[in-house]
């Protein structure tokens, strides 16, 4: 968690010095400042800071400290615990200062009470006020997540984004302007943007009650004239308050203040966060006065891209005079939402749905004929800002804009299929009105509801074009497949029976609206777009009390979260949808949320509950009014499930009834199909019938080359898994093709800093490995690394799969101090991620055990050992059963029970071939363990046997450096039978596996121990070779561990 998860007073940083160059142009004036406090004990009220700060487990009132948050001007800021309510809160201490302290605790008091009953979603929630200590406390919600300025400081944002997320913190300011407060130092500072996207403003602590606002400061209580205080907050009770960064110059007077003061604040923040600077340029206190008086804006801003009722709306919101800004919040945020976006705009539009149905209901009324003729024919612009031709024309500038070279494919596509979809609706639509206006088939009520239905389909429809026209390269290349994956007209036509519906309000329509644009944008990938619109979302429904609304924003929250990887918020948002949508009765956002359950939990690790929860979204899903699309999703999220679990033949049934169902959709020749095509090729992949996973992924490939185009991230996926069908054969030249190909595509689709780039990474790292290119692989996995450490999280399981496989490689190339410390991170992040009794938990543990026997500390390899053992023995399946057995022939070999311990490891090998087959790398490891059994038991024929067995094998890759032991083995194996011939071609092989920049040389030396005097015998030229070699390998060695300091001192 960041410092600024949580709310915290303001730091006193630079970043709010006026210069809008960003320079700290007042430094010397701060200088001046600090011997002014040393010399003016007038000041003491802004030096006054409390000796001690509470330490972790002290009490203030109920509340239990755990670590300092932040501490500035106005006090410290602490995570503490509250027992009571079993939550973690921030607890923010307010300082006391000089004579009016108690004056100013009770004020203080009283307003953070006041703001402790305002509840809204922007802004930041008091709980509780108290004293404690002669200190003023406030308990408040805690925040993870980033400040405004953080986020502005990521780099510049399109002003559409500026403004989703200026918007929110806009409406938490008119909230807390209606219940009479007014912030005074409002600043991206004081903004948090949470992980679940909603946007809150905070830090109120200099709020002021419109009450206190207006009254008169006394003398003693006004700040110095001519003490420069341009880079600090000003917190001194009854003072100006504020920042004067984002002052109004009313405030800079210290005048009366009231909300227009915090609206110009709030434009001075705009305009920043738009810009990348400040709208004044100023170097003093004084200058600063003047250019607000003179009311002109800073000309160096660009405001190409900024549309002019934007730019009109700031320059308003920053007049000098309070009475020429707008009266207030919201007819600010009104007038700030350009024609094109997302506010007024969507208000015109989905309206006119709603008006339609409520004209269908009028005429039901009456039963006139003609009118009811009329009805089912579409007005001429009903289509309007959803697909007309200036709609198709701003997406063709779109995609052609972003200069990619599949941007016309991709166009044709997506043109062909909203054609396609548009028209399917308007026929549906004709036909869902003539059934129950002309000819009287259906009920009132059931055609109430296949409309409403056609509503929120046509509300897709928009969501999706609006986006497309704000498009990039990786929207223009996930286009086609979200047209394809609109919910097909002909489901609304089909609900089979009349059922509770929740009508939607019109004042709610901006909800809808505002939930199918966040779907869109996830569809896309676009994630953070899509959660700042499912916050909006979110924050919308909440202040119309709109139950129904809220559960949709939270499963669109849901949705992005979890394609950010963010599954534990992800699992937080569904439980909430599922309950708002419950209170309203809407049993389809129910079980989209159950099903997305599905698949976050799946990703944790958690199968049980996953399959739990799928089995209640079963009851759902199967009813029919909610038509088959959802049962088949379904389908292939707990066909995933089983896989995981290897229950093979369940997940093939729930495939094939999957893909039954989906036919019966879509017919045969839809992309939908794809993915159970694919999720068959896998089963089969699993099974090691590699012919049939080759036939089904090129009917996936097909299907989705022919509706996707070629670049499209689920073709460049199915290249992907055809490189892993070749590697398995053994075709690595093959794969490599396969898995670059996968790669190359991806970058030049997505970028090649793109998530999705991670697959063909660690694909390709483990193709190196086979092939003997141990620092080309360990290459692909510190590029992974980085890649999800920067685009996921650091604590992404996908980090943990490079770290894990880094840690390995750099355990084979001798840096084995780096390669643990890789490895322990690695576990750090499945412990974390899927729990401690996860498969992948267990696999590192086995991973870390193999550097600690490097390190000869074998107690602690031992443990390492245990805790796999007991993870693998839980789980119970053929593969944990397999790594089980392994396991226990590990700890076997190095109790002394060598007969335990070839058991085990046999019984390792055959669970490892059923489960992978005859090609995997892990094969090896296991027949490794039955010679070393074997040999300590005697039995050197036996051990030579499967030696010869295990480096013959089609596991045995040639080049593959990790199996230098194994060729040892073989080698003093036929040396010790006489095979002095094949002992010396084993020796030479396990030699080349340790040499070279991709070796090992302290391996190397392991060889030539055994390998010099064998050879000399035969070969005394080579021997003395090898003697010169195991000497320059020495020196390596020791050049590498001397000091950086000691080698340039010899040199």
């Amino acid at each position: 968690m960041s410092a600024s998860s949580s709310p915290s007073p303001d730091s006193g940083d630079t970043d709010d010095t006026l210069a809008s160059d960003g320079r700290r142009s007042l430094e010397p004036l701060g200088r001046r400042r600090t011997a002014a406090l040393d010399a003016d004990p007038g000041l003491g009220f802004l030096a006054a800071r409390a000796s001690t700060a509470p330490t972790r487990g002290e009490e203030i009132g109920r509340y239990v400290v755990l670590d300092p948050l932040g501490a500035g001007a106005m006090g410290v800021v602490l995570a503490a615990y509250d027992p009571e309510l079993d939550r973690k809160i921030a607890l923010k201490l307010i300082k006391r200062r000089g004579p009016v302290a108690l004056q100013a605790h009770a004020r203080l008091k009283r307003e953070a009470q006041a703001l402790a009953r305002l509840n809204h979603p922007n802004v930041v929630t008091v709980y509780d006020v108290g004293i404690h200590d002669d200190q003023l406390f406030i308990a408040m919600e805690f925040i993870a997540g980033q400040t405004l300025r953080e986020w502005m400081d990521e780099g510049p944002h399109p002003w559409e984004q500026v403004m989703e997320t200026l918007d929110a913190a806009g409406r938490g300011l008119a909230a807390a302007h209606a219940a009479g407060l007014v912030h005074r130092d409002f600043k991206p500072d004081n903004v948090m943007i949470g992980h679940d996207g909603l946007v809150r403003v905070m830090d109120f602590g200099l709020a002021r009650t419109g009450r206190a606002a207006d009254e008169a400061l006394d003398d003693e209580q006004t700040a110095p004239h001519g003490f420069d205080i341009l880079q600090t907050q000003l917190t001194r009770t009854g003072a100006r308050l504020g920042t004067p960064a984002y002052m109004s110059l009313e405030q800079l007077r210290g005048e009366f203040v009231d909300a227009r003061s915090d609206q110009f604040s709030f434009c001075v923040a705009c305009y920043e966060a738009i810009h990348g600077e400040r709208p004044y340029r100023a170097r003093s206190w004084m200058e600063l006065e003047g250019v607000l008086e003179a009311g002109e804006l800073s000309s160096s801003a660009s405001t190409a891209k900024v549309p002019a009722p934007l730019r009109q709306a700031l320059a308003r919101g920053l007049s000098p005079a309070p009475s020429d800004r707008f009266p207030d919040m919201d007819a600010l945020l009104d007038a700030m939402r350009p024609e094109l976006g997302s506010g007024r705009r969507w208000r015109l539009i989905v309206a006119g749905l709603a008006g339609a149905l409520a004209l269908a209901a009028a005429v039901l009324l009456t039963r006139d004929a003609s009118s009811s003729a009329q009805l089912c024919e579409l007005p001429p612009d009903k289509l309007a800002g959803i697909w007309d031709v200036e709609v198709q024309r701003n997406i063709a500038e779109s995609f052609r804009a972003t200069d990619a070279p599949f941007a016309d494919d991709a166009l044709g596509r997506v043109r062909a299929g909203l054609d396609t979809h548009v028209q399917r609706w308007r026929d549906v639509n004709a036909e869902v009105c003539a059934a129950t206006m002309v000819r009287g088939e259906v009920p009132l009520e059931v055609m109430a509801e296949q409309m409403q239905c056609l509503d929120r389909g046509l509300r897709r429809v928009a969501g999706l074009t609006a986006v497309l026209q704000q498009a990039d390269a990786g929207t223009v290349a996930q286009a086609p497949d979200s047209v394809s994956s609109l919910v097909p007209p002909e489901s609304c036509r089909d609900l089979a029976r009349s059922g509770p519906t929740t009508r939607t309000r019109e004042e709610s329509l901006e909800v809808e609206a505002t939930v199918a644009k966040a779907e869109s944008y996830a569809e896309l990938g676009r994630y953070e777009e899509a959660l700042r619109s499912s916050a909006r979302a979110t924050t919308l429904a909440a202040e119309l009390g709109d139950v129904g609304g809220t559960g949709r924003a939270k499963l669109a929250t849901m949705f992005a979260q979890s394609g950010l990887g963010r599954y534990e918020d992800a699992i937080e948002s569904g439980h909430e949808a599922i309950h708002a949508a419950a209170l309203a009765g809407d049993e389809e956002t129910q079980a989209r949320a159950q099903i997305l359950l599905v698949r976050n939990y799946a990703q944790l690790g958690d199968f049980d509950r996953a399959e739990s929860v799928g089995l209640v979204a079963q009851a759902l899903v199967r009813d029919a009014r909610l038509g088959k699309i959802l049962e088949a999703q379904l389908d292939a999220k707990l066909s995933t499930i089983y896989r995981e679990q290897q229950r093979w033949d369940e997940s093939k049934a729930l495939l094939e009834h999957g893909l039954e169902l989906t036919r019966s959709i879509y017919g045969d020749d839809h992309p939908e199909l794809a993915p159970f095509y694919n999720g068959l090729a896998s089963l089969a992949f699993r099974s090691k019938d590699l012919d049939e996973a080759e036939r089904q992924y090129r009917r996936a490939l097909e299907l989705w080359q022919t509706h996707l185009g070629p670049l499209h991230t689920s073709v460049t996926a199915v290249h992907n898994n055809l490189g892993a069908v070749h590697q398995l054969r053994g075709e690595l030249d093959e794969a490599r093709v396969e898995f670059q190909t996968t790669l190359d595509n991806q970058a030049l689709v997505q970028g090649p800093d793109h998530p999705q780039n991670l697959a063909p990474t660690i694909n390709l790292a483990s193709i190196e490995l086979s092939q003997g290119q141990t620092r080309a692989a360990r290459g692909h996995y510190l590029r992974g690394l980085e890649l999800a450490r920067t685009q996921l999280d650091p604590r992404h399981p996908r980090a943990a799969a490079f770290a894990l496989g880094l840690g390995r490689t750099e355990v084979d190339l001798g840096m084995s101090v780096v390669g643990e410390a890789h490895l322990r991170e690695a576990l750090a992040i499945y412990r974390d991620r899927h729990g401690p009794a996860h498969a992948k938990t267990a696999d590192t543990h086995l991973a870390l055990a193999e550097v600690l026997v490097e390190f000869d500390r074998g107690d602690e390899a031992d443990a390492q050992r245990r805790a796999a053992l007991a993870i693998y023995e839980a789980a119970s399946t053929p593969d944990s059963l397999g790594k089980a057995h392994y396991a226990r022939a590990l700890l076997a070999l190095r109790e002394g029970d060598f007969a335990a311990a070839e058991a085990e490891a046999a019984a390792a090998r055959e669970l490892t071939l059923e489960v992978y087959g005859s090609r995997t790398e892990e094969l090896p490891y296991r027949d490794l363990l039955i010679i070393e059994a074997r040999l300590a038991q005697g039995d050197h024929a036996g051990a030579l046997a499967q030696a010869r067995i295990a480096t013959d094998g089609p596991a045995a890759q040639p080049n593959d450096r990790r199996l230098w032991r194994l060729a040892l083995l073989r080698a003093q194996l036929e040396r010790h039978e006489g095979h002095d011939g094949q002992a010396r071609q084993a020796y030479e092989r396990a030699l080349a596996l340790t040499l070279g920049p991709d070796g090992n040389p302290e391996r190397a030396l392991v060889v030539l121990a055994d390998m010099r005097a064998f050879v000399a015998q035969s070969d005394p030229a080579r021997g003395a070779a090898l003697t010169e070699l195991a000497a320059e390998l020495r020196r390596q060695i020791e050049d590498a561990a001397r000091p950086p300091e000691a080698a340039i001192t010899a040199q």
